[in-house]
């Protein structure tokens, strides 16, 4: 009888230390698992809100320049007199309110209410624009380009390289060979640039 009982006990103590042991190791897979979440969270609040300004970013992009090529064809220059929609060199002391809406405006004018907006209402105040004539199609290009921060150089210490950025598909601020107007200046560190681009006969 004492041989059973003692037995039972220690049967009855293994059983308990390894119930002790189960509950550590859950508790801490359940701490890593929510771990994990919580980085995840975070990555998508960022990425989230990267992929937000950029889409906003690109609206605004899309609405100053569909306006400003309409003005273009409404005005009915054709591409072979149109050197001063693409020769003009951005102010970037002008303001777009209110001269810019008189109706009443040159070429020449046009180009820096158009400069005028971009910097008003493009993120950052970063934004620049390429005027061009296709002379084989006859028509009007337009790109606008904007800061991109998630492009990042080395560290968050050094700015993108013009490889970095020509790597994420994006423009160069650094780069001269895309014939970018600046207004304000184009900045003193490279940057790369998410850009769109638009056509328009007149």
């Amino acid at each position: 009888m004492r041989t059973v009982i003692y037995l039972g006990r220690i049967d009855l103590n293994l059983q308990y230390h390894s119930q002790r042991g189960v509950g550590i190791l859950e508790a801490m897979i359940t701490m890593l698992i929510l771990a994990f979440g919580l980085l995840a969270l975070a990555y998508m609040e960022t990425w989230g809100f990267q992929y937000g300004r950029d889409n906003d970013a690109r609206a605004k992009a899309t609405m100053i320049a569909e306006e400003f090529m309409e003005r273009i064809r409404a005005a009915g220059v054709p591409t072979s007199a149109g050197d001063d929609y693409k020769n003009t060199t951005p102010d970037s002391t002008v303001t777009a309110r209110p001269a810019c809406t008189t109706g009443t405006l040159t070429p020449a004018q046009d180009v820096q209410c158009f400069f005028a907006r971009l910097r008003e209402e493009m993120p950052h105040g970063t934004a620049t624009a390429l005027i061009d004539i296709d002379a084989a199609t006859s028509s009007y290009q337009v790109t606008v380009a904007w800061m991109d921060q998630s492009v990042r150089g080395s560290d968050d210490a050094t700015p993108p390289s013009i490889a970095d950025c020509t790597a994420a598909g994006r423009l160069a601020s650094a780069d001269t060979a895309t014939n970018l107007k600046w207004s304000p200046a184009r900045p003193s560190a490279n940057v790369c640039l998410n850009s769109i681009s638009w056509s328009m006969r007149p």
